[in-house]
């Protein structure tokens, strides 16, 4: 062996890690709705595969874009590591989780749907979306839109699209985005 082996595998081994970093994604397009008098303090975080946009939570709009996939089976580990990791970010508020009041793989009507929402004593509901995946250059990156909604009218207060991650560990990067944008529009405090 070279007395420059060590030195290729050190710098081999520094590339390597380096193209493994974990980033902070940002917001592509934000908009806020509704100014907020004060932080809010609370809310309850669902999650789910919807590549359509939402406009209005109504009963049309959950029986096509929610019903059966904010609580579907397939993505109930992923729901369960958002909620840990958007709670270990956002110290200063209670994240409620969808297991609270919804079971996996159980059907909900809207009725049903909107009374689980309201045994949470909370005003507001944080809906992360993914919304679609796609190759930049060799690199498969995920796209996510979040909403915050007001539970009782089903508005959104506020919105955001963007959080481009193409990492293996891309639900604690998310997580960092999402509450970096909600501190950095003052939503929630820091």
């Amino acid at each position: 062996m070279s007395k420059y082996s060590p030195v290729l595998i050190s710098v081999f081994l520094i590339l390597l890690l380096l193209s493994c970093t974990i980033y902070t994604p940002s917001a592509f397009n934000k908009k806020t709705f509704s100014p907020f008098e004060k932080p809010i303090d609370n809310f309850l975080l669902l999650y789910a595969e919807m590549p359509e946009d939402l406009y209005q939570l109504t009963e049309d709009s959950y029986d096509q874009l929610l019903r059966g996939r904010f609580n579907d089976f397939p993505n109930q580990n992923t729901r369960q590591k958002l909620h840990e990791a958007i709670s270990n970010e956002l110290t200063s508020a209670q994240v409620y989780p969808y297991e609270l009041v919804f079971q996996t793989h159980k059907d909900y009507t809207f009725e049903e749907f909107k009374s689980g929402l309201d045994t949470v004593e909370t005003p507001y509901v944080l809906l992360v979306t993914f919304k679609k995946e796609e190759f930049v250059g060799e690199n498969l990156s995920r796209y996510f839109q979040i909403y915050l909604l007001d539970k009782h009218t089903g508005q959104p207060l506020w919105l955001s699209y963007g959080y481009r991650l193409s990492n293996f560990f891309y639900m604690p990067s998310l997580a960092k985005g999402i509450a970096n944008e909600l501190k950095n529009e003052t939503i929630v405090m820091n």
